[in-house]
């Protein structure tokens, strides 16, 4: 099955009104990593940059471009630099993006790490989670728990269910394209 993706969407940031228009044949692929690249580009061409998230008023496209964020630091360095970059910041909207997308994998890696702190509480604050990740993977202060173990077991959660998040993605696109006039 093919995926076509034609609509206009309407993103409205507090400075400028951006339209991204989905073309069918921008978006026809069998391949939904392909879709999924095709789309992110399309909106990083015409949101441009942004500071916070919070900017972008059209919360779908927010959803899309938390859920990217989080996914290209995984990709670049693995769940821990999602977690301890800037990108952690947004821990908490991430994981409600994650689910409003049924990425239940991805939301159960988030619940992982959330139980690492404490009160499970993720800080939104860049420096107390950052000093928060130095004790947790400090292997001396919690001996029955092996840091190097965890990451790289969320890493491989995550790397084994990157299809369903790229599907996830492009279907809900596709579902959104569908309403916009």
């Amino acid at each position: 099955m093919f995926t076509k993706i034609k609509s206009l969407f309407n993103i409205n940031n507090s400075r400028r009104k951006y339209p991204i228009i989905f073309k069918s044949s921008l978006f026809v692929t069998n391949n939904k990593e392909e879709a999924f690249d095709q789309i992110i580009d399309r909106i990083y061409q015409t949101v441009g940059e942004y500071e916070n998230l919070k900017e972008i008023e059209d919360l779908k496209i927010r959803t899309i471009l938390y859920i990217t964020d989080m996914h290209f630091q995984i990709m670049n360095g693995g769940v821990l630099q999602f977690v301890d970059n800037g990108t952690g910041n947004d821990f908490n909207q991430i994981m409600d993006s994650l689910k409003k997308l049924e990425l239940l994998p991805q939301v159960g890696i988030c619940k992982k790490i959330q139980s690492l702190f404490p009160d499970s509480t993720v800080p939104e604050d860049w420096e107390k989670r950052r000093d928060l990740i130095d004790i947790i993977n400090d292997e001396d202060s919690k001996p029955e728990f092996d840091p190097e173990t965890f990451w790289n077991e969320v890493d491989d959660i995550y790397d084994e269910n990157v299809d369903l998040l790229y599907k996830n993605v492009v279907d809900y696109v596709h579902e959104y394209s569908k309403n916009v006039a």
